[in-house]
C-alpha cells in the first residue's frame, strides 16, 4: 500500500471523527509541537540556516497562535448552517490534502492548510 492509499483509507475513518474529537486531537498535535519547538527549530536551522535564535519562535508564536485560532472557530465555522425549517447547508471533507511548504516558513505556511484540513475532517 503507498503512501496516497494509506491517507485516503485513514481520511475514511478521520472524516468519521467528530468535530468535537478532532478538535482535541488537534489540540493535542499542536502541544506536541509547540513541546517540541527547541529540537524541531534546531532541525529547521540546520536545514535552512535560519539562526536558531529565531527558529523555535516560529512554532511557539505563529504557528501556535494560527492553529489555536483555527481550534476555537472550529465548532461554529464547521456546524451546519441552517437556512430555514427545511433547508440547511453541511460541509463535509471530500477528501485529502497535499500540501507543500515553502523553505522560508515551513510551519508557519503550512499550518495554514494543515490545521484546518484536520479540523474539516
Amino acid at each position: 500500500m503507498d503512501v496516497l492509499d494509506r491517507a485516503v483509507a485513514a481520511h475514511l475513518a478521520w472524516r468519521a471523527t467528530p468535530v468535537t474529537e478532532r478538535v482535541v486531537a488537534v489540540r493535542r498535535m499542536v502541544d506536541q509541537l509547540v513541546d517540541r519547538a527547541d529540537e524541531l527549530g534546531r532541525e529547521l536551522t540546520e536545514q535552512m540556516g535560519r539562526p536558531i535564535a529565531q527558529s523555535p519562535n516560529e512554532l511557539r508564536r505563529g504557528f501556535r497562535e494560527r492553529a489555536e485560532h483555527m481550534i476555537a472557530i472550529a465548532p461554529d465555522a464547521l456546524a451546519d448552517l441552517r437556512i430555514d425549517d427545511l433547508r440547511f447547508i453541511r460541509r463535509e471533507p471530500l477528501g485529502v490534502v497535499m500540501v507543500l511548504a515553502p523553505w522560508n516558513y515551513p510551519w508557519l505556511s503550512s499550518v495554514n492548510a494543515v490545521v484546518p484540513a484536520l479540523l474539516a475532517g
